[in-house]
């Protein structure tokens, strides 16, 4: 942000740093982010030529270290006008892109050596560095196993190549550093969900999430757990329906040790043919068991028919999709969507963030690519349906649609289904159980994300008191829209809640890397805790009544699953 307030258009930025910094390429991104155009200095240069370059392209800001803050502000024609880069924030709010910068916007400024002559600056503009970039890729076929040389000063224009080819894989990476801990906590989001399953080949997904525990590289099933066993560190991988979660958590100071396993995982897999069939048994019969699960059946019925293809899949696929997949179909369709591009990486704990930054881009510096996206299909049926089931219960799911992150509404409808269902104190629990003994179970959740928002709410009940339990859950869903305004003990209630759970969510450092990647993936940028709290005690109770009274369930989805068939109300 300081830098953007510098620039304010078209102009350059000088960097004196060394390649041995671990902040060089922080600043050249940091520059051109700000929508300037940056010039490196080599700090082995003599003070006669570091202030000819000075002078000639007069930069609104020189950056350095502590090294080299002391000669920066000798030659500079400004002192003031140098910062030292330890001092500039590493988290900040995401800003908005310069409306200045374009391919055509200078992006870096580099200096003949002057043999000649005087030396004489030449202008490289964005669209340069882009099309060596995509020329290189595509010429020398860099993927997985090449390495990009790292020889050249930064003030060389061969050092252009170096940083920006190992650079260009894509992916995100947030780091948060937890003071207190001793434990680490990685995320690592890639576009390899359900959702990205082939219609035929529905469960793709779900094998991958097992698949990836049984052997990366050069280890085999056994040697990937105990190499991890022996660092202390957990691993994990599921399935959701846009990504494929890898996760792990150690010791901060094993986590140098322990990244090139994590990062194995995903660029090398073994899917070895052994372990292909047994993989499948577990997933089918994971499909299986839930025949005795009927409430998760009635909620992925619920969701078949409330979103579009292919965000309803329940994440299980389906059994002639799993019975078809093979192990080309699984290895090539690895190697398509585990691609850095839009992935995010999240650290949360015991670590530096330039440690982490520094072993992930040397683990990932010479990947590339992004993964296919997906399309969506026509808009779900939604309504009223039943699935038959002989049974003494019956199962109640309702669906409808909530705000999309990032909506400013998301916070308020968060407190309201937290009066809803946030508790024995809750409506729900009041109105359904405890004064009309109606059901054994009921809540309600909300989830947000910027593809879908939607409530969900469930009664598990009997034949005999299933019209009655849909019905008032229906009333009492509809009836916090104004007909009776949220009180002030409810609304206590709620935020004393959510601000507990804020608390508790910071406590794991696995749990904290999770909400760090999620809100990249949604917001584009991470949250503190604090900022997330403030939040919370911004909002009123007149605020949350007044967003209750304009509130719409709009077209719900209702799906039962027991003996008979109900009325749905109309609500």
């Amino acid at each position: 942000a300081g830098l953007r307030d510098a620039v304010g258009g078209e102009a350059i930025v000088a960097i004196l740093l060394g390649r041995e910094s671990g902040r060089l390429h922080g600043a050249q991104i940091g520059v051109m982010a700000a929508g300037a155009a940056y010039l490196c200095l080599e700090p082995t240069m003599p003070d006669e030529r570091l202030r000819l370059l000075l002078e000639d392209s007069s930069p609104v800001r020189v950056l350095t270290d502590a090294a080299g803050l002391r000669r920066a502000r000798r030659l500079a024609s400004d002192p003031t006008t140098v910062i030292d880069v330890a001092t500039l924030p590493s988290v900040h709010d995401q800003l908005p892109r310069p409306p200045w910068l374009g391919s055509d916007t200078l992006a870096y400024v580099i200096y003949t050596s002057g043999t000649t002559g005087k030396p004489k600056g030449v202008l490289i503009e964005h669209r340069g560095i882009a099309n060596l970039v995509a020329s290189d890729l595509e010429r020398f076929d860099l993927g997985p196993g090449d390495r990009c040389s790292q020889n050249s000063s930064a003030a060389y224009d061969s050092s252009v190549e170096e940083t920006w080819l190992a650079l260009s894989c894509g992916a995100t990476l947030v780091v948060e550093k937890i003071f207190g801990v001793r434990s680490l906590g990685v995320r690592w989001l890639l576009h390899a969900g359900d959702a990205h399953d082939k219609k035929n080949k529905q469960g793709r997904a779900t094998m991958w999430s097992e698949l990836l525990l049984r052997g990366a590289g050069e280890l085999d099933s056994h040697a990937q757990a105990d190499a991890f066993d022996l660092l202390g560190a957990s691993r994990s991988a599921d399935n959701s329906r846009l990504f494929m979660r890898l996760g792990g958590t150690m010791l901060g100071d094993r986590f140098h040790d322990a990244a090139p396993l994590l990062v194995e995982m995903a660029r090398r897999p073994r899917f070895d043919a052994d372990g292909i069939e047994p993989t499948r048994e577990l997933c089918l019969q994971s499909l299986a068991s839930l025949r005795d699960d009927p409430q998760q059946r009635c909620v992925f019925a619920a969701r078949a028919r409330h979103y579009p293809t292919p965000l309803n899949r329940s994440g299980m696929g389906d059994e002639p999709g799993l019975r078809s997949l093979t192990r080309d179909d699984l290895a090539a369709g690895w190697e398509a969507h585990a691609r850095p591009e839009g992935s995010i990486i999240a650290i949360a704990g015991a670590i530096e963030p330039d440690q982490a930054r520094g072993s992930i881009e040397s683990l990932l510096q010479d990947w590339s690519g992004a993964a296919p996206g997906y399309e969506t299909g026509p808009d779900a049926p939604r309504g009223y349906a039943h699935e038959s089931d002989d049974s003494s219960q019956v199962q109640i799911v309702v669906v409808h649609d909530a705000p999309r992150e990032p909506r400013d509404e998301v916070i308020l409808e968060k407190l309201l289904v937290s009066v809803l269902s946030g508790g024995m104190s809750s409506r729900l629990f009041t109105e359904v159980r405890e004064k009309r003994g109606l059901c054994y179970s009921v809540n309600a959740s909300y989830s947000a994300s910027k593809e879908t928002g939607t409530v969900t709410a469930y009664v598990g009940t009997t034949p005999e008191r299933a019209q009655e339990s849909l019905d008032v859950l229906c009333s009492e869903m509809d009836r916090i829209n104004g007909d009776a305004p949220i009180t002030p003990d409810e609304f206590r209630r709620a935020v004393t809640g959510m601000k507990s759970r804020i608390v508790f969510s910071g406590e794991s450092t696995g749990a904290r890397a999770s909400s760090l990647a999620a809100d990249i993936h949604n917001l584009g940028r991470a949250r503190s805790l604090a900022e997330i709290t403030e939040r919370v005690d911004t909002v009123t109770l007149d605020q949350l009544n007044e967003y209750a009274a304009k509130r719409s369930m709009g077209s719900m989805t209702i799906q039962t699953l027991g003996p008979d068939e109900l009325n749905p109300p109309v609500v």
